[in-house]
């Protein structure tokens, strides 16, 4: 009797054991698990992050050996060249086969589309992509003009024109950064659908560009790209929406250009505080020079003309 009594409690437990598999069975069915994909920037960037070997490995030296050497010694290598360097032709290859990481290679690719192509020094060291040393190492060799028209050529029975001109707009065709259109922006050299989209968001959100070095906060402080586009815009004070400073919220002191979430309240309350007294709120405390030179383009004295 006891053994079949143990016999029965075994099956009972297997029996058991069977049920829970079962059910985490059916759980599992009802309750399935999608793995996210791995995106391919997200994979790019990883690659990009990941630190580079500064060398090869000597005669003797194991892999154990490289490793453990100190990180900080590690410097980025670049290679030899001999030929000349054409900037405008390098693609994201190109970028990397020269020193560059994958995300830098993107990125320097990106800002020579945003400028219309590199055309000169100048950009070149503005642009932030570049590695520490990259210009020591290639300034020898890198070449502005395109491959296919080089500066020691000139054309036939022609002066060459200097490597910017076809940049530069005539006088009298100035673009009205405050009228122009999507289109109209995207005509221009240099403007992509982001930059034009950056520019008709600020135009919207503060009723107008009053004065054209507004342009670095209108594409997120960008400040190289919105100097070189400058010269392609005109604007006009008439054109830009002014408000009366007593009748604003803090909501709408933070749709002006340079105002943040911190001054918008100081202008707020002390508006409410001292209504009229403009001269006094131009020179609160909380705003630097240049926000209180934006505000003088945006704010007038209730009553005034607006």
């Amino acid at each position: 009797m006891h053994i079949l009594r143990s016999e029965r409690l075994g099956v009972l437990w297997l029996g058991a054991g069977f049920l829970a598999c079962l059910g985490v069975e059916v759980w599992g069915v009802m309750h399935p698990h999608e793995v996210e994909p791995l995106h391919t920037e997200d994979l790019l960037f990883a690659l990009g992050e990941m630190p580079g070997s500064s060398a090869p490995f000597k005669d003797g030296q194991t892999d154990a050996s490289h490793v453990t050497a100190p990180s900080s010694a590690a410097k980025p290598r670049f290679e030899t060249v001999t030929e000349d360097v054409w900037v405008n032709a390098l693609d994201s290859g190109g970028w990397v086969a020269l020193g560059l990481s994958p995300r830098q290679a993107r990125g320097a690719v990106r800002y020579a589309k945003s400028m219309g192509g590199i055309r000169n020094m100048e950009q070149l060291r503005r642009m932030k992509m570049l590695p520490s040393g990259w210009l020591d190492h290639y300034a020898g060799h890198v070449r502005f003009p395109p491959p296919e028209m080089p500066a020691s050529k000139p054309r036939d029975n022609a002066d060459p024109p200097p490597a910017d001109a076809s940049s530069r707009p005539k006088e009298g065709r100035l673009l009205d950064i405050n009228r122009a259109d999507s289109l109209e922006l995207l005509a221009l050299r240099g403007v992509g659908p982001w930059v034009a989209g950056q520019i008709l968001g600020a135009r919207k959100r503060w009723g107008g560009i009053a004065e054209l070095a507004l342009l670095t906060p209108a594409l997120n402080g960008w400040d190289s790209l919105a100097k070189a586009l400058a010269p392609s815009f005109s604007c006009r004070r008439e054109d830009v929406r002014v408000r009366c400073s007593d009748t604003l919220t803090i909501e709408a002191w933070r749709t002006l250009p340079r105002i943040g979430f911190k001054e918008a309240q100081a202008l707020e309350k002390m508006a409410r505080h001292h209504p009229g007294d403009l001269e006094a709120l131009m020179r609160h405390p909380a705003l630097d020079s240049s926000q209180q030179r934006v505000l003088q383009l945006y704010v007038v004295p209730c009553g005034g003309p607006e």
